[in-house]
């Protein structure tokens, strides 16, 4: 049973090791005008279990629910998604109240739907679509998370999103604040030209 200290250490490691990631993706994206996933076949619900479990287990003072709806196999870089899912997540961390992060997958008929809520305060309308600028923070981060937060997570969602030919969404209300990646399950033509760098 490894020491608490040894605990909070490699979580200190992960994160730190996850801020590294999370700016080399920026910089790619932003070079190179588009993120590049690499699709396969993929039970997307058992891969965002799996990466809910890692979530878990990194913010134990949070209660965070999942659940698996439909049919969620598809073409999806999981990797990607996975990474996807652990920013909205943190997000809802890093910015909820103490309430519950309640983590949704849902397989509908062309598309995969990702949510993620957490209650706490509404994010003004006016103020959501800033919030997918690079290099961006809402207002209502938690003092603790203040130094470590790039405000670039949900940059590196929309970007994953995009590169899947789907999209992220954000509604909030004075209930809490939920936030859906909707993932097509094929390829589209659109979608072609940031799988695997465009190559013919």
């Amino acid at each position: 049973q490894p020491l608490p200290e040894v605990g909070v250490l490699i979580r200190s490691g992960r994160r730190m090791a996850s801020r590294l990631d999370t700016l080399l993706q920026y910089n790619r994206a932003a070079l190179g005008g588009g993120m590049v996933i690499h699709r396969e076949r993929t039970d997307l619900g058992a891969a965002c279990a799996a990466e809910f479990e890692l979530l878990r287990a990194a913010n134990p003072a949070s209660r965070i629910e999942f659940e698996i709806a439909g049919d969620a196999m598809g073409q999806f870089d999981a990797s990607a998604v996975r990474e996807a899912l652990g920013n909205l997540v943190n997000n809802a961390v890093a910015y909820g109240d103490e309430g519950p992060i309640s983590v949704r997958v849902e397989g509908l008929v062309d598309v995969v739907s990702v949510q993620v809520f957490n209650t706490g305060h509404a994010i003004p309308a006016a103020k959501i679509p800033a919030l997918f600028n690079a290099l961006q923070r809402g207002d209502n981060l938690r003092p603790d998370e203040g130094r470590t937060s790039l405000g670039l997570g949900l940059f590196i969602v929309q970007q994953i999103a995009s590169a899947h030919g789907g999209d992220v969404r954000c509604e909030s209300a004075g209930t809490g604040t939920r936030f859906e990646m909707l993932l097509p399950k094929a390829v589209l033509p659109a979608a072609t030209s940031a799988i695997d760098g465009g190559a013919a």
